[in-house]
């Protein structure tokens, strides 16, 4: 079962799992499944054996548009899902880090929003459940999908390089970025791996918001403006893999040729080109 299939992930993860011999049990709001109600969700969960948990809310502004909703699906959702006693895979978020340079698994985190300390939460009911389940924790997501997402940070610069000109501030800050196709392939090698569980980073690269800046405006033939302003989470960091890489997963991202399918994307939607 995949919950939140018909999200951002959702949309390119399960074909994928279905091209690879999976039968997948979708979930999702939009399908007219509501994540609140326990028996249902237990009643279509009877005979998957795993369940990759997504469904939520997305991003900061999400959560703070829809405070208590969130919340309830964060968390309450959550209990629901682990009351099908199956094994799940969990995608969550890198959250706030104080102070560090290099981020593993094992940092303590920090979490300054509410959307961080619900995901953080969940992580750990879904730890404490069972041996057996896997937390995901992706950095900034990228990469075209049929139901795409404005807000990310590779978008919204790719974005605003097809109108010509893209602002940026702090632009030497490191930012951990995750390749929507690696987010994919990790869930897919967790769902089949003999891991029996844990906590792992799966982060494509850690790069700098100029060298994103610069590729997209580059392709674009859009002028690139610094401004002096200040990311008010302070966000500056590189995150390790070395555990999921450890395993045998291998990242594939590409970020010139994934950031010019996003300007395609984008000439396409926005200029009609």
């Amino acid at each position: 079962m995949v919950t939140g299939s018909r999200g951002y992930i959702g949309t390119r993860l399960c074909p994928h799992l279905i091209e690879n011999g999976f039968k997948v049990v979708e979930f999702d709001k939009v399908l007219g499944d509501d994540i609140l109600d326990k028996e249902y969700l237990r009643d279509r969960a009877y005979d998957v054996d795993i369940i990759i948990h997504m469904a939520g809310f997305v991003g900061l502004k999400s959560v703070d548009d829809n405070p208590i909703m969130a919340r309830n699906v964060h968390i309450f959702g959550t209990e629901n899902v682990l009351s099908c006693n199956k094994r799940v895979i969990f995608t969550s978020v890198l959250g706030s880090y104080d102070g560090v340079q290099v981020v593993t698994e094992n940092t303590v985190t920090t979490p300054k929003h509410e959307y961080f300390i619900q995901k953080l939460q969940a992580e750990k009911m879904i730890r404490e459940a069972s041996h057996k389940n896997v937390v995901l924790r992706f950095g900034t997501l990228y990469g075209v999908s049929s139901n795409m997402r404005d807000d990310l940070l590779v978008h919204t610069l790719v974005r605003e390089a097809t109108t010509g000109k893209i602002k940026i501030f702090q632009p030497n800050v490191m930012r951990p970025i995750t390749y929507i196709g690696d987010a994919v392939s990790a869930l897919a090698f967790f769902s089949t791996s003999k891991v029996t569980g844990g906590l792992f980073n799966v982060v494509s690269r850690n790069c700098t918001k100029r060298t994103i800046a610069e590729l997209a405006a580059g392709m674009n033939n859009a002028n690139l403006e610094i401004v002096d302003e200040v990311d008010i989470e302070n966000r500056n960091y590189q995150v390790s893999t070395d555990m999921i890489q450890r395993l045998g997963f291998r990242f594939s991202d590409n970020l010139e040729s994934n950031i010019a399918e996003i300007s395609e994307y984008y000439n396409r939607v926005l200029n009609k080109v």
